[in-house]
């Protein structure tokens, strides 16, 4: 067996562990977004339902109320 080919082989290895590794890097990356996320939106749907809760429950909105709902969900506009 040639050295140079023994090189190469080795070469071609660590080539194909640094696509992997690279793919593993974004394959969780894109799982953790997810992750975020959902978790971000889960509090905006938290805040909305608890608004809409005190609207059923009470049949009438106050002021504090609505800037409560206003300031949980001022995100809205970048998750949706």
């Amino acid at each position: 067996m040639d050295l140079s080919s023994f090189w190469q082989g080795v070469i071609v290895l660590i080539g194909m562990f640094t696509a992997w590794t690279a793919w593993s890097q974004y394959s969780i990356n894109k799982e953790k977004l997810k992750l975020d996320l959902f978790e971000k939106r889960f509090s905006i749907f938290k805040a909305t339902r608890n608004f809409l809760s005190i609207v059923l429950r009470d049949a009438e909105i106050s002021l504090e109320d609505i800037y409560e709902y206003r300031a949980n969900t001022s995100e809205v506009d970048f998750f949706f």
